[in-house]
């Protein structure tokens, strides 16, 4: 009887286990989004405040501007080695297409066959050069070698304006698919991260994120095209952000899908900007700081829900005056705001 009683406590205890998230004894890994390419003193300040991710857009059409260009690496080189320099990893967001495929740049390029062997090849190019033993390291042999470990598919694409018309999620599933194909060719240890949902999608303005994954993961085998969920749980408070986020795992756990890290890589809140009095995510400076720190304790505190990645968005305003654009650490005149010290305090580094 009592080898039965261990037998079934062993048992137990590896069921347990199996489906526990793994990053239940980690804390995440605090860092920003950049609106916009930051300099080698930007980074510097990021790893100095104890940030150590950074979550940079990949434009296409920087390095192929036309469908014959010879591919121009000179900004993403300057990125990755300002990056690399300060110690800071940089997490990919490979959105939006180039004008030679798309005109409208946040159509995804899916549909004609030429448009996604265009962007896979791209895709394949990118990872082969700054993934884990690309040519950029080895061409660097003296930087600290810091290849991106997760690469966001998209942003926000259960919204029309960032998907370019009606989300569908299983023509995102397709673009998943074959961006996941692309980078794993030229990078095994590529992780796909499906891109940041925002749940808060008013009528209209495209699909929730706890919907759109709830409909991603009814797709058959749609939890194996990613390695991890990006979200942006926006909130007027942080215990709504922390709900957003639980809402999102309880998705993924109903489908048997509770492991997967979880990613969160943009939460804000903005101070300024053209339509701040109708912004449901708007601060004053003080309040500001006070709701990066409460929601940053309020999601490490809990290793159940899987967070690998928390990002503030962003390391800097944006050069529109609009409200979604003034949520940064640092205004256009590169001067801290509180949160920025916040930030430091949170991420165990000086400002």
């Amino acid at each position: 009887m009592a080898g039965r009683w261990l037998l079934l406590s062993a048992l137990l205890a590896a069921a347990i286990a199996t489906h526990a998230p793994p990053d239940a004894v980690a804390a995440p890994t605090y860092g920003v989004d950049a609106l916009d390419f930051p300099s080698a003193a930007g980074y510097q300040a990021v790893d100095g405040a104890g940030g150590r991710v950074v979550r940079l857009s990949i434009f296409w059409q920087k390095v192929e501007p036309t469908a014959n260009s010879v591919p121009d690496w000179s900004a993403y080189d300057a990125a990755f080695t300002a990056a690399a320099g300060a110690g800071i990893r940089i997490l990919p967001l490979l959105h939006g297409s180039a004008p030679w495929v798309n005109s409208n740049f946040e159509q995804p390029p899916l549909g004609a066959t030429w448009k996604q062997a265009a962007w896979k090849h791209f895709v394949n190019e990118f990872a082969a050069r700054y993934g884990h033993g690309g040519v950029f390291w080895k061409l660097h042999p003296t930087l600290a070698y810091l290849p991106p470990d997760y690469w966001e598919v998209w942003n926000e694409p259960n919204l029309r304006f960032f998907w370019g018309g009606r989300p569908q999620p299983g023509k995102y599933l397709t673009l998943l698919r074959i961006t996941g194909e692309a980078l794993k060719s030229a990078d095994p240890s590529a992780q796909v991260s499906v891109g940041g949902l925002f749940e808060h999608a008013r009528h209209g303005f495209g699909l929730r994120a706890s919907d759109f994954l709830n409909r991603l993961y009814r797709r058959p085998g749609a939890e194996s095209y990613f390695d991890a969920v990006g979200l942006h749980p926006y909130g007027t408070k942080p215990r709504d952000v922390l709900a957003n986020v639980k809402l999102a795992r309880r998705v993924m756990r109903r489908h048997g899908d509770g492991a997967t890290p979880v990613l969160v890589t943009e939460l804000g809140w903005a101070v300024g900007g053209l339509g701040l009095a109708r912004s449901p995510f708007k601060a004053t400076l003080r309040q500001q700081a006070h709701r990066l720190t409460r929601s940053f304790h309020v999601l490490a505190a809990r290793p159940a829900l899987g967070i690998r990645v928390l990002l503030w968005f962003s390391l800097q305003d944006g050069a529109e005056n609009l409200w979604i654009y003034r949520m940064g650490l640092f205004n256009r005149a590169a001067q801290p705001r509180p949160a920025w010290y916040a930030f430091a305090r949170v991420a165990g580094g000086h400002p």
